[in-house]
């Protein structure tokens, strides 16, 4: 097998198992080589949109879109990036609309149908739509994890274990199956197994945001003071530097507001109290991006996966 073909094979089989990061590095190797390689530019923006690198993934759609400017795969490549990872929700519905009326039958385009009509609040529309998608892939995992997610949000666990097994059994190292399984098992207060899965998702790939939601909503379920911790330097650590000096400064204006309104009314030591509380909150604002990852590090190393 030729170096490229190797590198194409280890891109598809990376992204079947939801590691973008390797996915894009062996799209890149294949590029490099062969720029104009179409397989590989495919590869490419399903890559960095997975990894949310949307300004990447919109330049390299151009490539695609170039070379096949009314083609179906650039069609629903335009509503994967459209979709930003559900930030564009109406923008995605329009884009997934365009690609069924020209292939009613795609299942991809019914995927990201689903999930827009689903952050959307329109779940009798949703639940059709993924019916379509499972129709037109049955063994797809990502279908499945997706389904059986929806059920899970909407009380119907019942119906959403069987999809769940299967996909596991399917691919269990696949980090949707593990996030969706995971999220199943602490809304059925597994917190335990949650944990696990949530620990061997971020094993495979330790940046997935959804794997990262997992483990912070785990734990604040067990610890509801450490947990809002656990969401504000998990935000903070999905900003670039520029946002967090943003939301820094933008804090800072806030207390500027409420020291000048309100502080000046108690007594000196209150406002040093609070002043000292507002220091420790912004530099743990400031520092809590590389506690969390450090935190994140423990709960990888203190613990032995268990394989489901």
């Amino acid at each position: 097998m030729r170096s490229t073909e190797r590198a194409l094979l280890a891109a598809r089989r990376s992204l079947e198992v939801g590691n973008a990061e390797n996915a894009r590095k062996s799209a890149a190797e294949v590029l490099a080589a062969e720029p104009d390689n179409a397989e590989a530019q495919v590869l490419m923006v399903s890559a960095l949109a997975a990894l949310k690198r949307w300004g990447e993934a919109e330049s390299a759609l151009k490539s695609v879109l170039a070379a096949d400017p009314d083609g179906i795969r650039g069609l629903l490549l335009s509503a994967q990036i459209a979709d930003r990872g559900g930030a564009r929700r109406k923008a995605t519905l329009a884009a997934a609309d365009a690609v069924l009326e020209r292939d009613p039958d795609q299942p991809y385009a019914w995927y990201l149908k689903a999930i827009a009509e689903e952050n959307l609040g329109k779940y009798p529309a949703a639940e059709q739509s993924w019916r379509r998608c499972l129709e037109g892939d049955p063994d797809d995992v990502d279908y499945l994890a997706g389904f059986a997610d929806f059920l899970g949000k909407t009380g119907r666990k019942e119906e959403a274990e069987p999809l769940l097994a299967r996909a596991v059994a399917l691919q269990p190292d696949n980090l949707s199956v593990l996030v969706a399984a995971g999220t199943q098992d602490l809304r059925a207060g597994r917190i335990d197994e949650a944990r696990d899965r949530a620990l061997w998702a971020l094993r495979e790939n330790a940046e997935d945001p959804s794997a990262i939601a997992l483990l912070v909503s785990i734990k604040t379920r067990q610890n509801p003071v450490m947990g809002i911790w656990w969401r504000w330097a998990s935000l903070m650590e999905r900003l670039s530097m520029p946002q967090r000096w943003g939301v820094i400064i933008g804090l800072y204006f806030v207390w500027q507001v409420f020291r000048r309104a309100l502080l000046t009314a108690f007594p000196p030591m209150v406002q040093l109290v609070a002043s000292l509380a507002w220091f420790a909150f912004c530099v743990l604002t400031w520092v809590g991006p590389s506690l969390f990852r450090r935190a994140v590090a423990r709960e990888l190393a203190g613990v032995k996966i268990k394989r489901f």
